[in-house]
Order: structure tokens, then C-alpha cells, then sequence
């Protein structure tokens, strides 16, 4: 009977020394859906893209989320939304999208400068200050298909995709 109760205690002791499954695992991001007049923007819990469904068009879009974004930068991962406009930040990306035109476009903020945006209800903005103290001002508008812009120290036109244009 006492070996059995050693066998008991140590089966005891070992169980409840093991790992629980899935415990090592970090919790998984929930969903983000957000509802407006005019779109339903959805990050999903995979968080490797961005989808918003037009009420005007009535069709979806999405984008997948480019590189590979930090954990803390998924974390952090919340958009901002106005009737017909919406903006996701994934680190130093900003993703727009437009209810109107049924279309996102990626901004790609370089590491070294500060940068702020703002929604409103027929636009994206964003500005952009250099370590040199230059502003770049950059629209993304309720007909838009990309991200355009202005370099305000050269009065240069600036797009998303195609860097700097005269």
C-alpha cells in the first residue's frame, strides 16, 4: 500500500509539474471589424491583410500587409475610420482606403522621420517631417487610387508608389 501511495504521489507531482497544452503559445489577436454609413473595414485575426466591404459598390476589397510588421506593431494595430474613409497604421506603413473609389494604397513612411495623419470624411492625410525640418503633405482622396502628395521646400509632386514625379 506505501508503494503505491509513493507511485501515486510521484505520478501526482509530475502531472502537475508538465506544461499545460497551448500554454507556451502567446494569446492570438481578436478580430477588428468596424462599421460605418458607407464601408465595413475588417482586420482579421491573422492580421496579414485588410479588408473593407463598400456599401456604394458592393463589393470587397483587400491588401495584404506587406514584410513582416513587429509583433508589438500588430499589437498596436488599430484603424481609424470616418463615414467614407478609413486608416490602418501597421508600423511605419499607412494603409488607406476609400468607400468611393473601393480601393486601399499603402503609404510608406521611411524609419528616420516623424510622421502624423488624420481622416476626414472625403480624405486621408498625412504629414511627414524630415530630420531636416521639410514637410511632405500626402492625400488620399474618396476617388483616389493611390496615395499622392507635395514636397512643400521644392513644390515637387509625390506618389506613393513611384517616389518623387515633376
Amino acid at each position: 500500500m506505501r508503494l503505491f501511495a509513493s507511485l501515486l504521489s510521484v505520478f501526482l507531482l509530475c502531472v502537475s509539474l508538465s506544461p499545460v497544452l497551448g500554454a507556451d503559445k502567446t494569446p492570438r489577436a481578436k478580430p477588428i471589424v468596424l462599421q460605418t454609413l458607407e464601408f465595413l473595414l475588417i482586420v482579421p485575426q491573422s492580421r496579414d491583410k485588410l479588408l473593407a466591404f463598400s456599401m456604394e459598390s458592393g463589393d470587397w476589397s483587400q491588401t495584404k500587409v506587406a514584410g513582416k510588421p513587429s509583433a508589438e506593431a500588430l499589437a498596436k494595430l488599430q484603424p481609424t475610420v470616418s463615414s467614407a474613409m478609413g486608416i490602418c497604421p501597421v508600423g511605419r506603413d499607412l494603409y488607406a482606403y476609400s468607400s468611393a473609389s473601393g480601393n486601399w494604397s499603402r503609404l510608406r513612411v521611411p524609419e528616420e522621420v516623424k510622421f502624423s495623419y488624420s481622416v476626414g470624411d472625403y480624405f486621408v492625410f498625412a504629414q511627414i517631417e524630415t530630420e531636416a525640418g521639410a514637410s511632405q503633405y500626402y492625400l488620399f482622396g474618396k476617388n483616389s487610387l493611390e496615395w499622392s502628395g507635395v514636397d512643400l521646400a521644392t513644390g515637387k509632386l509625390l506618389t506613393a508608389n513611384s517616389g518623387k514625379n515633376e
